[in-house]
């Protein structure tokens, strides 16, 4: 994804000087990337084939013991690896204790970055509580760690997003967004 595009759900915003720049309409560059993106998948695809037997079991321990040493990066993005860390999702549905251990250490590294003002962790812990994703579902959690994130780093697009998010949210539930990104930021600036 490029810094001028933003993809939310089934929505994706492009930045209207990206494609006036381009000479595209907004179909067309989205249609360009996903061909960019498949392109770069079957070039991954490829080079996996060359892994020694066992790289993979190696890397879920380098990745595991990098987050668990402090690294902000593998921290970061340990949530994206259950497939790794845990298996296989047949391999995950005959260990929901395994699951349910990597969905805690998840939570507590983005929590842990959230309170040192990462606001990638922010947006992680926002996509976790709206898709339930190691995390029950929690749409006023989502909508405040997306307004917290913004709070903390504006970035182009957020505002929208959170727009979109408000869409399918009371007004109550809105209302108690609004009040718990402040405690958020506020908490994660001790």
């Amino acid at each position: 994804m490029q810094l001028h595009e933003l993809s939310y759900g089934a929505e994706t915003i492009v930045d209207p000087e990206l494609l006036k720049s381009t000479g595209m309409t907004r179909e067309q560059f989205l249609a360009d990337q996903q061909r960019r993106s498949l392109l770069n998948t079957d070039r991954t695809l490829e080079q996996c084939e060359a892994l020694p037997t066992g790289a993979i079991g190696d890397a879920a321990k380098w990745l595991v013991e990098a987050a668990e040493g402090g690294d902000a990066y593998a921290q970061l993005t340990f949530f994206n690896y259950v497939d790794l860390v845990v298996g296989p999702p047949k391999e995950q549905l005959k260990s929901p204790d395994l699951v349910e251990k990597f969905n805690a250490s998840s939570m507590k590294y983005l929590k842990g970055l959230a309170d040192q003002r990462v606001p990638e962790a922010f947006d992680s812990l926002s996509s976790a509580y709206e898709l339930g994703i190691i995390t029950p579902k929690d749409p006023v959690r989502a909508y405040a760690y997306k307004k917290a994130a913004g709070d903390i780093a504006p970035t182009p697009g957020n505002e929208r997003v959170l727009q979109i998010m408000a869409k399918s949210m009371t007004n109550e539930q809105i209302s108690k967004a609004k009040e718990l990104a402040p405690q958020l930021t506020q908490r994660s600036s001790r």
